[in-house]
């Protein structure tokens, strides 16, 4: 919890979350991703971003 005790999250784009915010998350600050955690699209993005390719599932973006 950050503060007085209150839960505090960010929702956006984590590859444009300020890079402070993660060790904001220690302390209780959440951070949720407009795509992959709130499901506000309903097609994938064309994001750049770093993945490991062991997580990487072509199928979602074969449909």
């Amino acid at each position: 919890m950050l503060g007085d005790g209150r839960r505090v999250g960010v929702i956006g784009f984590p590859e444009f979350f300020n890079a402070g915010f993660t060790n904001l998350t220690d302390a209780g600050l959440e951070l949720f991703d407009l795509e992959e955690d709130a499901h506000c699209f309903t097609s994938p993005l064309p994001r750049v971003r770093i993945i490991s390719v062991d997580d990487f599932d072509p199928e979602r973006f074969l449909a």
